[in-house]
């Protein structure tokens, strides 16, 4: 599941633009290791995300499930007064479809 989920991610099928980064998975960052990937939402967010290696047992007295923990980290990047005029020519830009 851990392999599928990566390579979905990164493939063309996948929603949002992701590229894995090449970081040792073993090596902490803050308190985190895993694998990382840097994934783009948006034309103005962009997440770098970190997905453990680890398995974590959901209890000890249930059916053994397990789950792996994905963290995100976001940031988004906008200007704090935008006119229609500006978010217009973002879509038409976005899209290929402009109005010249």
């Amino acid at each position: 599941l851990y392999h599928l989920t990566t390579d979905h991610m990164t493939s063309t099928s996948f929603e949002h633009r992701a590229a894995k980064l090449l970081i040792d998975p073993y090596h902490l960052i803050g308190n985190h290791s895993g694998t990382w990937f840097i994934m783009r939402i948006d034309w103005y967010v962009l997440s770098i995300i970190q997905f453990s290696l680890r398995n974590y047992r959901v209890d000890d007295e249930g059916d053994g499930s397990t789950f792996r923990n994905m963290n995100f980290f976001t940031v988004g990047i906008t200007a704090l007064y935008q006119s229609d005029d500006d978010v217009k020519k973002n879509i038409e830009e976005n899209s290929g479809n402009k109005n010249e």
